[in-house]
């Protein structure tokens, strides 16, 4: 195999492979990082990138195992260690960030307890050193008023908060090597901007060495100085940042950027991959990627493909390098009906309004209220897609799930098709139950893992009395989202997250609606996976003319999938109005933040800095005075602590509430 060593490196994994019994899900991996260096480790779910990283700390899962291999760390092999000389540098010269900080965090004590573990043990700090000490690393990520975030518990604090803490917990060790396992992937986009700001000025200050793991192209393109594309438990391309971004050399690899959603490929399918990442227990005779290739030829399935190289890049591949270049993605336009707009909206939200009480003392007297949701007004008309964007917190969900009425709103109208909804009965509401629907964010939770696929597609059919011959339907739906009829008979532990969406996006339609409110239904999925979803959605809307109401984050799949978007801050809608004149130009300075904080692919080679919104987000029990966004924003005028600003229209369908649009 070709050399992978960069100059000096501080680690140097060579052959690196993980069994768990008859499961190879790391197979000759060998990749080295230099001091200051960040090597990203790219690819689906199910790759091995995770396994990879835990393999590094020794801290695999029980009945996995290193078959072979070396970890060189600083002249050591870390494989050879004993456990008692791999704890001192498990967390202090090598030290981990990981995905979910909820879950990684002790629930039961507080933040500077579980710093002041790390720094007794790394650095021999006790007591009030100790709290100095910890006070100073909390303030080092940014988090405000340290002394006092030093005696709370992971749960008083934000997600954006409690990955800060998880960050400053790895630096108590002042480590060498930081591996960063997907630590934005639960971020809104602002938070995150935060993040890898931090994490990138910290590397620099302390020359830290960074393994970065993520499927985000994206924030590979803003972090990363070299990329390792990982596909079943194998490497199958190398190369430095600017070589990767202007042309990935691998089928595979082109395969993931075709799949990005961008506003250029609005109205034309995303190239998708088919099938699956396959089994780690799968044995391989040539290539892995073999099944999933457009481009494989028979020696493919044959033989093992070498490695080949260039002027910045390897690739594990049978194609020559010449012939190893993008190509133009084959698509089909959707051919999106262009028809002006009904009359009659399809929903209409005025001034919705949603507070929750807050009780306290023994009578649980109300002593204020959550103004989740405080004045929302949207127009949506048939076969059109507008989306609700903003950071969680900000009240998207509970706007989607008031119109819906699965809960109560406390003023305001929601009309459907000209029907107010609000001042309705359950009784009168269940007949019109079949017209709106909602697709939830985490499909394995909203699906019963006790009834079968066929049970659950057909319960809604049941509950709301619908005629005919349900299985029939069933296997229609099935086949509309792109599944089996055969699958009717499984249960949803069997299937992949993004076949699981897809049954939830059949439930939904199977009582025939006409509004679906989608809520973060690619947020948990690979890139690739999300193409498929999307393609889906369009089609549906396509044929059926569905209208969807899309609740994301996700600025490149509004660009992609919206006709209209509408913003939200706290409660309430700061900026709205075509998709591609808001992106393309936002008015308020929220808005502007969300889209300069978004990591971009394009300009890959340039490091240019993110804008990252100072703060958190307020409580919505406790909104700021005048408008919300002052406190973080950049351009805030007196006027803006006092008043709430009046929305101003600015042009033909365009609203913001800013005191700069007067």
């Amino acid at each position: 195999m070709a050399p992978t060593t960069s100059p000096d490196p501080i680690l140097d994994v060579r052959d690196l492979s993980v069994s768990i019994g008859a499961a190879r899900p790391v197979e000759g991996i060998a990749f080295s990082i230099a001091p200051g260096e960040t090597f990203a480790l790219v690819g689906e779910s199910g790759c091995g990138k995770s396994m990879t990283a835990l393999s590094l700390m020794r801290l695999l899962p029980d009945g996995a195992r290193i078959d072979a291999g070396a970890v060189i760390f600083h002249g050591n092999d870390l494989l050879g260690l004993t456990e008692a000389e791999m704890r001192r540098h498990r967390g202090g010269s090598v030290a981990m960030i990981f995905q979910e900080p909820a879950t990684s965090l002790n629930p039961v004590l507080t933040i500077g307890r579980q710093i002041a573990e790390s720094l007794a043990l790394h650095q021999s700090l006790h007591g009030a050193a100790a709290r100095v000490r910890g006070e100073e690393l909390l303030a080092s990520v940014g988090i405000p008023d340290p002394a006092r975030r030093y005696d709370e518990y992971p749960f008083q604090m934000s997600g954006g908060m409690k990955q800060r803490a998880m960050i400053a917990m790895a630096l108590a060790g002042e480590p060498r090597l930081l591996i960063a396992d997907e630590p934005t992937t639960a971020l809104d986009v602002t938070i995150q901007a935060q993040v890898l700001d931090l994490l990138r000025d910290l590397q620099r200050r302390r020359g830290m060495a960074m393994l970065l793991i993520t499927h985000d192209l994206g924030v590979v393109a803003r972090m990363a100085d070299r990329i390792g594309v990982m596909y079943a438990g194998q490497l199958v391309e190398v190369a430095d940042r600017s070589t990767f971004f202007s042309g990935p050399a691998h089928p595979y690899s082109r395969k993931l950027f075709e799949a990005l959603p961008e506003s250029r490929k609005n109205g034309q399918r995303l190239s998708t991959i088919p099938g699956r990442v396959p089994p780690a227990d799968t044995v391989y005779r040539g290539c892995r990627f073999v099944d999933r290739c457009s481009e494989a030829m028979v020696v493919c399935r044959e033989q093992l493909p070498p490695w080949r190289e260039t002027v910045g890049c390897r690739v594990r591949c049978h194609l020559e390098m010449g012939a190893v270049k993008a190509q133009e993605a084959a698509v089909a336009e959707f051919s999106l009906p262009s028809v002006p707009a009904p009359t009659v909206p399809l929903l209409e939200i005025e001034n919705l309004k949603v507070h929750f009480p807050i009780r306290r003392g023994l009578l649980q007297r109300v002593r204020g209220h959550v103004y989740a949701v405080d004045g929302v007004s949207l127009t949506l008309h048939s076969g059109r897609t507008l989306a609700l964007v903003g950071e969680s917190g900000c009240g998207k969900t509970t706007v989607g799930k008031a119109l819906l009425r699965l809960i109560e709103p406390s003023a305001g109208q929601v009309r459907l098709a000209g029907r107010d909804l609000t001042n309705m009965n359950q009784r009168q509401m269940r007949p019109l139950r079949a017209s709106m629907q909602m697709v939830f964010q985490d499909p394995f939770a909203s699906l019963n893992p006790r009834m079968r696929v066929g049970a659950i597609v057909a319960e809604g059919m049941a509950a709301l009395g619908l005629a005919g011959d349900r299985q029939a339907a069933v296997e229609r739906l099935l086949v509309q989202v792109g599944l089996a009829p055969e699958m009717a008979g499984r249960f949803p532990h069997e299937f992949s997250g993004g076949q699981r969406q897809r049954i939830a996006i059949a439930r939904a339609l199977a009582v025939q609606p006409r509004l679906l409110v989608c809520d973060e239904p690619t947020s948990a999925l690979d890139v690739s996976v999300q193409a498929q979803i999307l393609n889906l959605l369009q089609e549906l809307q396509r044929d059926l003319e569905l209208a969807y109401l899309f609740i994301t984050h996700n600025i490149s799949v509004v660009e992609y999938l919206a006709q209209d978007v509408a913003v939200m801050y706290l409660g309430r809608i700061v900026e709205q109005g075509p998709a591609d004149e808001v992106i393309g130009n936002p008015q308020h300075p929220y808005t502007q933040a969300l889209i300069a904080a978004v990591p971009r692919i394009q300009g890959a080679d340039q490091a240019s800095t993110l804008l990252a919104v100072p703060g958190d987000m307020p409580s919505p029990a406790n909104p700021p005075t005048g408008c919300h966004f002052h406190p973080r924003c950049p351009r805030a005028m007196a006027e803006c602590r006092v008043t709430y600003p009046e929305p101003t229209r600015t042009a033909p369908g365009r609203m913001v509430r800013c005191h700069l649009y007067r």
